[in-house]
């Protein structure tokens, strides 16, 4: 069996959350720190305007510590244009293929980096540079196909998946 191919457009870049903590930056002693990121995903579909938005949870600190110097959480939303071909469940649940949620995550962490580098540049995270991350390396967690876009956001990082 051949696999589908779908027609995929950048739909937006929303950022529902940035923090960085004071208390928590960097000693001035610290010239080259080592960062380390906890990035978490989930994935949605909505159904009405036809799109499958990738949540990125991003946490940054010192490596081996547990405090936490800065967090994004970001949702990238991609538009398929042809989105009846999408798999749906005998409950008319749309499903995500995996090959095609893996793609749509890395484009999602390559944008969440650019970002990053945007919002953090000229702080003491401007050197936190998020990792080439494997998006095959998350476990997969798609969300229920819903109608509901404010439903949707509103609690994005109920279900969590973590690299």
């Amino acid at each position: 069996m051949e696999p589908n191919t779908y027609n995929i457009r950048f739909n937006g870049i929303e950022i529902f959350d940035k923090k960085m903590s004071l208390s928590q930056a960097l000693p001035v002693s610290a010239e080259n720190p080592v960062f380390a990121f906890d990035v978490n995903s989930i994935t949605n579909v909505d159904v009405q305007r036809k799109i499958i938005l990738i949540f990125l949870d991003i946490f940054i600190r010192i490596d081996k510590t547990t405090n936490v110097l800065g967090h994004l959480n970001i949702a990238s939303g991609f538009e398929i244009t042809n989105f009846e071909d999408l798999p749906v469940n005998d409950s008319g649940v749309v499903g995500v293929p995996i090959p095609l949620e893996q793609l749509l995550r890395g484009i999602a962490l390559s944008t969440a980096r650019g970002v990053m580098y945007s919002e953090f540049r000229g702080t003491y995270l401007h050197n936190a540079f998020l990792p080439i991350i494997d998006a095959s390396s998350f476990k997969n967690l798609s969300q229920p196909a819903t109608e509901d876009f404010e439903k949707l956001t509103a609690e994005p990082l109920k279900k969590k998946v973590s690299k």
